[in-house]
């Protein structure tokens, strides 16, 4: 299974957020401004944790009960998506839920450069460019032939959870 941007909240007992959404939250409180690496045009596919769950577990049930139609060795690799975005769109709504919810900066976005990247991740800052600045643009078909389907909420209808609860972790 190869999942894209995972966003939402997961339900284990430990880490219960994924990593490029918070990873822009986080850096953009830090600056004070929504950030985006470059122009923010890069395209990604994402899906909700939870959709993800159900995806390895409509697999599985195929696998298991002898579908024909899911692949193992060189016919099992699966991408799993629930739609696709860009980042500038991204950071415009961690702008405006910042905004909304902790008067953190205008409501505005600022694009990072190599050197801003460098300063605002410190040693990750190639995995930041590449997790953030990069395209990663795929198709879940074959996992949707196998039964699957996407019912967990939009990527859109969660940021505003995901900067709450970020800016809940900085309070003491």
């Amino acid at each position: 299974m190869c999942p894209p941007l995972i966003y939402g909240k997961g339900t284990g007992p430990f880490n219960q957020r994924s990593m490029q959404v918070p990873w822009m939250i986080r850096g953009s409180i830090k600056t004070g401004k929504a950030i985006h690496i470059g122009k923010g045009a890069n395209i990604w596919s994402h899906v909700h944790v939870q959709d993800l769950a159900r995806a390895y577990l409509v697999l599985l049930d195929a696998l298991l009960g002898g579908d024909p139609r899911a692949g193992v060795n060189a016919d099992g690799y699966y991408f799993v998506e629930s739609g696709e975005h860009n980042f500038k769109d991204l950071a415009q709504a961690i702008a405006g839920a910042l905004k909304k919810n902790g008067g953190i900066g205008d409501g505005e976005m600022q694009g990072l450069d190599e050197n801003g990247a460098k300063e605002l991740f410190g040693d990750l800052w190639q995995l930041a460019w590449g997790a953030l600045g990069g395209n990663s643009r795929a198709r879940g078909d074959r996992i949707r032939d196998l039964g699957w389907k996407p019912t967990a909420p939009a990527l859109f209808d969660e940021v505003e959870g995901d900067v709450v609860a970020i800016l809940q972790e900085k309070k003491p």
